[in-house]
């Protein structure tokens, strides 16, 4: 469902307000802020399969003796799920470390050609608005090195703009938007006038919920796994 939908759903159908009412473009506004707080909180309280993405080549580059990277702007974090490979070592797997462990690794000028760890710590300043990035660290590294990495991604922007308006499909699968969105948005629209059938949707979201961490739950005996899908 695009963002639109939704919203044009709310109104219609839970909140009694017409397209052409007077304050029809406030509610709407109050509806898109309570969309996106209801997929915020969906989208981050478990670390979701269905989340992890894929650098693209070049993927993530280190310069020579730099020591570290950039990782993508929509990064969130690596997670139980996620991998680093070594695309300059023919796909080799790299094992998390303590930001310490690398530190130290840096302090020491620990040259490493081949590194098998790696630490996500510390940022580095943008040209605003852009914000700022954050580091990938594997040690001192003689030569230029790339790094593929599945990772779970920030969640996206959702508004009713041409590039934001099909966003929430990227966000929460679509088998869930009507079972644990919309009836989370209802029950904030109906609760702020005062409407008890908020508790109608809040059990309605809540069931939805539950569903969705059981599916996540059936998935837990392939999820160390899933890198492979991709070629490793």
């Amino acid at each position: 469902m695009t963002v639109t939908q939704i919203i044009d759903q709310v109104l219609a159908y839970s909140d009694n307000v017409s397209p052409a009412g007077a304050d029809e473009s406030d509610r709407r506004q109050r509806i898109l802020y309570w969309l996106i707080e209801e997929a915020t909180q969906t989208y981050y309280a478990r670390e979701w399969p269905y989340r992890l993405k894929s650098t693209a080549a070049p993927h993530v580059e280190i310069p020579a003796t730099q020591g570290y990277g950039l990782l993508p702007a929509d990064f969130l974090q690596i997670g139980k799920l996620g991998a680093v490979y070594n695309e300059s070592q023919n796909g080799q797997p790299l094992e998390p470390a303590t930001e310490s462990e690398v530190a130290d690794m840096v302090a020491m000028n620990s040259s490493l050609s081949n590194p098998g760890r790696f630490a996500v710590f510390g940022t580095e300043a943008q040209t605003p608005p852009a914000p700022p990035r954050k580091r990938i660290w594997i040690g001192v590294n003689p030569t230029a090195l790339a790094l593929r990495l599945f990772y779970h991604p920030l969640m996206p922007t959702l508004d009713e703009t041409m590039a934001n308006n099909s966003n929430l499909d990227v966000a929460i699968p679509v088998e869930y938007q009507q079972t644990v969105i919309v009836p989370g948005v209802r029950m904030r629209a109906r609760r702020s006038k005062g409407d008890n059938r908020w508790s109608q949707d809040r059990d309605e979201r809540m069931q939805g919920l539950n569903e969705m961490i059981r599916a996540n739950r059936r998935f837990q005996g392939g999820e160390q796994r899933l890198p492979s899908f991709f070629g490793y």
